[in-house]
């Protein structure tokens, strides 16, 4: 929606400068040629901050094991009120990563897409979204949703700006997000209104 409010605001401008520019002699061309100017130098910036690939990669944690079939549901739960921990595996000993549920990264609404994504539980640290192996098509602001539908983000948890269209990333998923209904990975291009990219974390 906001890249077609821009280019309807360029068209408006260029047909008030056309016009403008016809009643006045010498106008017209210095006037056009300042208005191809700012679009040409819009353009450019739009494309090196949001269409040019950019490479993201940090250390992500690693799940050292998976959790058991029969324990999952109990473990992708948010933690009940007044308690000390979520009924994981090892429960209170546990001490290291469990990855609660994975897929792979496919594209979307025309995207290309591929990678990983892990949802992990850490001992000491809550529970994050790691991306590996992540490459997509790029795009002007985009965001990590976990959701509901991987259809779309009417009812979803921002995890934040995506860091990168490839790369290894992490993101922190909320203490009180129930994982057991938001268990989609939805990319989802803002300015576009669009899905990037798509993941069915089982």
């Amino acid at each position: 929606m906001a890249m077609i409010l821009v280019a309807g605001w360029f068209v408006v401008v260029a047909v008030a400068a056309f016009a403008y520019g016809r009643s006045r002699a010498g106008l017209m061309r210095p006037m056009l040629a300042t208005v191809g100017a700012i679009a040409v130098a819009t353009i450019a910036i739009g494309y090196w901050t949001g269409f040019r690939k950019t490479e993201f990669s940090e250390p992500v944690a690693m799940a050292a094991t998976r959790a058991p079939e029969g324990q999952r549901t109990d473990a992708l739960a948010p933690e009940p009120e007044g308690k000390g921990s979520r009924e994981t595996p090892g429960a209170k000993e546990m001490t290291e990563a469990v990855e609660l549920a994975s897929s792979d990264i496919a594209g979307a609404d025309g995207h290309s897409a591929s990678g990983s994504a892990t949802l992990v539980d850490q001992p000491d640290a809550g529970r994050i979204l790691t991306l590996t192996g992540f490459d997509s098509d790029p795009g002007p602001d985009v965001d990590v949703y976990l959701s509901s539908s991987s259809a779309g983000v009417d009812d979803a948890i921002r995890l934040g700006d995506l860091k990168g269209s490839g790369g290894t990333q992490q993101y922190e998923i909320p203490a009180n997000a129930d994982l057991n209904r938001y268990d989609a990975l939805v990319l989802w291009c803002i300015p576009f209104t669009t899905r990037i990219a798509t993941a069915e974390l089982r």
